[in-house]
């Protein structure tokens, strides 16, 4: 069998074709020769310019050493151009002919057939854009321009049309200057994205010219008179009205205005049938498009004699009771005018109001207005300037005369108030009132008793015009109440509703820490106590409570001390062997007396214990001792009235009957005999007791009630 010819590889591929943008297409490459190829690749020329694809290019399929062939997977406009496929051996390297490939279709083909226009401002313009595309187009829309302020239009904008697959060029059905500027269509399918070239928009019109070729007409009364008006618009379609300005107010006319002719397109010119007086003044002729309203020079008509004309200075008037109203009545008159009065209508009545009427002026030829003094509410209705000359009876259009206000209205801001004794505390008062109000006070309502609050009451402030609301400086239980805010105008008197006003205040709660006390004879002891107050506490005493006696101890008792504001504590310098019991601090302020609950005192002899709470005893002397042997009995365990914390009322206020009311009547007075008095003195008073030097000769008196 002979060898193979050994040579560079022999390379041959298909010829060109057409492919569509987005298919997938094979260019075939067959390769034969000895020894195989070694290495495969291709060449692609597009205008002149090459590229070498090998195999792994992304997008790509084949240019193996296997698989020769050129496979693209989506066929787009860069893929067209000339290909060669090129082996290499070792004897060297071979090339095929080239294929030449077309991509049919890209990017949109857009043609917009002019490049400017121009439309009237209001009418509609088609900005046309044809657009061809393959692959098909799948988007539409445009960009505008107006002094580098950009605008997108997408399909279904307001006031346009198209802009669509179908339809891509842009219609503006109603064009405005903001519409002015250049535009572009844009069209884009999965080529890409393609834009037009720039079309101009522009917009013309403006608002009407309006000219005048009169500015000053003078007519007689009851004759006819045309002012003439001319006008240029662009866009048409516009209306024509005039304005009548009589000192600054301005009455429209237009075609259907009573009495005149003309106002239309076709004649602009206004025509007034049978001239008065009231219609002299300014006019000027307006005419109005899609644009906007132009407007001519002002003209000025005159008109000469008639019956007296009369113009009131408005529709309406509105007074507050009580003051001073002037209804402003003008009357040019030719010739003059000899009279002026006024007339009255209230409820189908008619009364005529001269200069000599109470209660007003003016009313005279030269100040035909009405002024009234002082207006109340039966001057309220319709009133009628009436002036005459030698023609005649003119007058005025009616006006309303409507007189306003009432009695104050006081409005409080809460209907509770709530503050702490000694607090500084403000009720809210707020008036309303037309006309002003000139007095104010309150009102205090405190178990049945009233009390009216003035400016300049002792310990507050405000209560003024203007500052109604009360504040009461420094409160205290006498402050608690209900009260109202009263305001009093020329009308009447206007309350608030009520509001009430707490005091947070109690009796005084005392405490004593400890429940027995145990002291010796002879030594000193303190028995403390704590007091909470609001308000502060005035006055501390204690009692003692020995076999159901109650014994008052007030500052000063012989025998104790402490017992102040400051210091309630009750301080026994020396104790004394009948000083057992049980003991009890009370406090009274503002509100009442509060008490604490009971302690017991135990009193013993240094070397010995003993109870003294009963003052049922026995003294043993025995030999050898040395302090006596005393046997008592217990004190009760339980005495209701006196185990009461310092909110039970019973006590509290059994003892501040006895602290103010006691008479020597109402004591049982009892003398302790046989014991030696002279350093261990136990006085108690609960008042002087009809004896005013508060002594008792050395001894011990003991209340019971």
């Amino acid at each position: 069998m002979a060898e193979a010819e050994l040579d560079v590889p022999t390379v041959a591929i298909i010829d060109g074709f057409v492919v569509n943008y987005g298919s997938t297409f094979t260019i075939n490459c067959s390769i034969s020769g000895t020894p195989p190829p070694n290495i495969i690749y291709w060449e692609k020329d597009w205008n002149g310019i090459l590229s070498k694809l090998k195999g792994g290019l992304a997008g790509t399929k084949g240019i193996t050493l296997d698989e020769p062939s050129l496979t693209i997977n989506f066929a787009s406009m860069t893929d067209s151009g000339r290909y060669t496929c090129i082996a290499t051996n070792a004897y060297g390297t071979g090339k095929s002919k080239a294929a030449n490939i077309t991509v049919h279709g890209g990017l949109p083909v857009k043609h917009t057939p002019s490049a400017n226009y121009s439309v009237v401002y209001g009418d509609s313009v088609t900005m046309v854009c044809n657009v061809t595309a393959f692959p098909k187009l799948e988007y539409v829309n445009w960009q505008g321009n107006n002094n580098g302020i950009y605008t997108t239009l997408n399909k279904g904008a307001v006031g346009t049309d198209g802009i669509a697959i179908h339809n891509p060029s842009l219609t503006i059905k109603s064009v405005s200057f903001a519409d002015e500027g250049i535009y572009h269509c844009f069209a884009s399918n999965i080529a890409g994205t393609e834009r037009s070239d720039a079309m101009n928009l522009s917009v013309n019109g403006g608002t009407p010219l309006v000219t005048i070729p009169v500015s000053r007409y003078f007519s007689n009364y009851g004759t006819e008179v045309t002012m003439e008006c001319e006008v240029t618009a662009t866009p048409p379609g516009y209306i024509i009205f005039w304005e009548k300005n009589v000192n600054g107010i301005k009455t429209v006319i237009n075609a259907e205005s009573p009495g005149t002719r003309g106002s239309t397109i076709n004649n602009p010119s206004l025509t007034i049938l049978n001239v008065t007086i009231t219609d002299s003044g300014s006019y000027s002729c307006l005419a109005k498009n899609k644009v906007g309203t132009g407007h001519s020079q002002y003209i000025s008509l005159t008109v000469h004699g008639g019956v007296p004309v009369a113009r009131i200075g408005a529709p309406a008037y509105s007074v507050i009771f009580g003051s001073k109203i002037s209804i402003h009545c003008e009357v040019t008159a030719e010739p003059e005018h000899s009279l002026v009065y006024w007339e009255k209508k209230n409820n189908n009545v008619i009364a005529t109001i001269n200069s000599l009427a109470v209660g007003t002026t003016d009313m005279t030829l030269n100040v035909p207005s009405l002024t009234i003094q002082f207006p109340t509410f039966s001057d309220q209705g319709t009133y009628t300037c009436f002036s005459a000359n030698a023609i005649g009876i003119g007058h005025s259009s009616p006006t309303i005369l409507a007189v306003t206000g009432g009695r104050p209205i006081a409005t409080i801001e809460k209907m509770k108030y709530i503050a702490n004794y000694g607090d500084t505390i403000t009720l809210q008062c707020k008036v309303t009132s037309i006309p002003s109000y000139s007095t104010l006070y309150w009102q205090k309502i405190s178990e049945g008793s009233i009390t009216n609050i003035t400016t300049g009451y002792q310990g507050i402030s405000g209560v003024t015009l203007k500052n109604p609301s009360l504040t009461i400086e420094f409160v205290t239980t006498f402050d608690a109440g209900i009260y109202k805010c009263i305001a009093e105008n020329a009308i009447g008197t206007g309350n608030s509703t009520e509001c009430s006003l707490t005091i947070i205040a109690d009796r005084p709660v005392i405490v004593i820490e400890k429940a027995l006390h145990i002291a010796f004879v002879g030594f000193s002891l303190e028995i403390e106590c704590s007091i909470q107050s609001k308000p502060k506490h005035t006055y501390v005493y204690w009692t003692q409570n020995r076999n159901l006696t109650n014994t008052i101890i007030i500052p000063g008792t012989v025998g104790f001390d402490g017992m102040t504001v400051n210091n309630p504590n009750l301080f026994i310098p020396k104790v004394d062997i009948f000083m057992g019991g049980e003991y009890i601090c009370l406090a009274t302020n503002e509100v009442g007396t509060g008490q604490s609950k009971a302690t017991t005192l135990i009193v013993k002899y240094a070397n010995d214990e003993l109870d003294v709470s009963t003052t049922n005893y026995e003294t043993n002397k025995h030999e050898g001792t040395t302090a006596p042997e005393i046997s008592q009995s217990p004190l009760p365990e339980e005495i209701s009235r006196h185990e009461t914390s310092s909110s039970d009322n019973q006590f509290s206020d059994d003892v501040t009957k006895m602290k103010n009311d006691i008479t020597p009547e109402g004591m049982y007075v009892t003398e302790t005999v046989g014991v030696d008095r002279t350093d261990n003195i136990s006085d108690t008073f609960m008042k002087k007791a009809g004896n005013d030097s508060g002594n008792n000769s050395g001894k011990v008196f003991q209340c019971s009630i």
